[in-house]
């Protein structure tokens, strides 16, 4: 249970998280140098595994966190969403660019969405998305909340590095490109003890193998291992180009949902001395009647 959870807003510091595998550890060694439960021998060794497995991917995932959805994203971002009001719920880098050390302009961003695209696509579609931009007819069709799992991670080849070099070069430092590869997610679900069955029937939640493909840069791609799942809020252009508007968390590999995470936030009931309010408790305007009413509510023990 310790290591099984998600790393969303609070991902905690990763001395604690060493901290706290490493007691889990010892927990396991001892159980098993002491034979204590011969018939689960198998599942100790492999819990010993996942515990430095944790450590190593935690790592990755507070990097994540911080790094996605990365330069192109946020440039198209801010392309093609623009200042619109988002959710407090959500933690995305909206807007910055970390090479700049502030905020991402729209022309700085045209810059690094072009570049891009003339470096993913093949000539046709790159030109034909090129005169959209010109046109300004190249917009936001769908905006989607997604679940999905890393299964194939692509890095910039040789040949793909050196164009983005001769792109850097002629932008004569005005800003520095990084050269993005890809990255292949498949469609699935994460377990988090709410059924959402109904819900997702009519919200018509994809169930199927659906392979989506997002422009990531090499230092994010290295941060990835396939079998990480996140959730993301995803764009949608009329080209079919998706980008990564949020991401709202990160799972790591070995995530496995224990239903005792459901207790986590628990409070033990207090007692309540007021009886429960009724209709006259409220003036004709629908207020709840001031504090000589409410102490008339208390209950004589």
């Amino acid at each position: 249970m310790f290591s099984s959870d998600d790393f969303n807003h609070d991902s905690g510091s990763l001395e604690a998280y060493i901290l706290g595998s490493e007691v889990v550890k010892n927990f396991l060694k001892y159980v098993e140098r002491h034979d204590v439960c011969p018939e689960y021998a198998a599942d100790i060794r492999k819990a010993l595994q996942i515990c430095d497995l944790a450590v190593e991917e935690k790592r990755l995932l507070m990097d994540l966190v911080t790094a996605l959805p990365g330069s192109f994203n946020n440039a198209a971002t801010v392309m093609f969403t623009g200042n619109e009001e988002k959710s407090p719920f959500e933690f995305d880098n909206y807007g910055q660019f970390n090479g700049l050390g502030g905020s991402l302009d729209e022309d700085k961003a045209r810059l690094i969405f072009g570049v891009n695209i003339a470096m993913q696509l093949k000539l046709e579609q790159g030109k034909r998305i090129a005169a959209a931009l010109e046109e300004k007819t190249l917009t936001v069709t769908e905006t989607e909340d997604m679940t999905l799992e890393v299964i194939e991670i692509s890095y910039p080849d040789q040949e793909r590095r050196s164009k983005y070099s001769a792109a850097n070069r002629c932008l004569a430092g005005e800003l520095e490109i990084e050269p993005c590869g890809s990255v292949t997610l498949r469609s699935t679900s994460i377990k988090d003890g709410k059924d959402t069955s109904d819900a997702d029937a009519v919200l018509g939640v994809a169930t199927n193998d659906m392979e989506v493909t997002f422009f990531l840069e090499k230092s994010i791609l290295k941060l990835l291992k396939i079998g990480m799942k996140l959730r993301v809020k995803v764009c949608t252009l009329n080209e079919g180009i998706r980008f990564i508007k949020a991401l709202k968390a990160v799972y790591p590999t070995y995530y496995t949902f224990l239903p005792q995470q459901l207790m986590l936030n628990y409070k033990e009931p207090t007692p309540y001395n007021r009886r429960a309010s009724n209709v006259h408790d409220y003036d004709e305007d629908g207020r709840l009647k001031g504090p000589e009413q409410e102490d008339e509510n208390v209950i004589e023990e």
